[in-house]
């Protein structure tokens, strides 16, 4: 996904925007398999991220993110971005 993002720019993905609803969650990570009511945009990503400050209860055994813009506006997320 990386070299295609290098080559061609953002993703667009089908997500389920549950888990984006949360308040306050600072981030996003679900390890389950959900149905797809969503879209939004991989921007980017970042490989040294790491999730222990982010106020999740998993732990991760690697860091790294993908960074995605939602279609809600500035209001949600980070200025409508989300790691």
């Amino acid at each position: 996904m990386k070299s295609m993002m290098l080559a061609y720019g953002a993703l667009a993905a089908g997500i389920n925007s549950q888990p984006l609803q949360q308040q306050g969650a600072a981030d996003y990570y679900w390890a389950r398999q959900l149905p797809v009511n969503h879209g939004g945009n991989i921007i980017g990503w970042d490989d040294s991220y790491d999730f222990s400050q982010s106020g999740l209860k998993i732990k991760l055994k690697h860091k790294g993110a993908w960074i995605i813009r939602n279609s809600w506006g500035k209001d949600w997320g980070n200025g409508g971005y989300r790691r």
